[in-house]
């Protein structure tokens, strides 16, 4: 299971959470033993530069290993502030299928935790210059 999070695009501080990051990923490519771990852009997402997945590199290595401890701090401090939203790659494709366009109304049946509802409301807002006043929406229901 690849680990994969996003980045909030929607979020105010999107642009400083994708400048840490790269700052993040030429650390550990310095480090010979992750240099073929680092993030690295989910291929067929399309929106490349606010994607990255874990290839091999999981939470026990994260939390465990030194040399990444102020990286998986890092991850752990955007995600509990909603600047990152891990999301296995496998539910990101559902929204990235139905393709919402800005001014689409969408329900989201199965909403919980809330991170394909986040990357439905990114595709709402996509190119948006007034993100608070736009005619589409999403509705985020589910059983829990």
């Amino acid at each position: 299971m690849d680990i994969a999070f996003r980045i909030n695009s929607i979020d105010p501080n999107s642009d400083r959470t994708r400048s840490e990051l790269k700052e993040f990923i030429k650390k550990i490519d310095c480090l010979k033993e992750f240099k073929d771990k680092q993030p690295r852009p989910v291929q067929w997402y399309p929106h490349k530069d606010t994607v990255f997945a874990f290839n091999e590199m999981g939470r026990a290595e994260l939390r465990h290993t030194p040399e990444l401890k102020e990286f998986h701090k890092f991850i752990v401090n955007e995600t509990e502030a909603g600047r990152i939203f891990r999301q296995e790659k496998v539910s990101m494709v559902p929204v990235t299928l139905l393709k919402p366009k800005v001014g689409d109304k969408v329900l989201d049946m199965c909403a919980a935790p809330g991170s394909k509802t986040i990357q439905i409301l990114e595709y709402l807002h996509e190119n948006v210059v007034d993100k608070v006043n736009t005619s589409g929406f999403v509705i985020a229901n589910d059983s829990d």
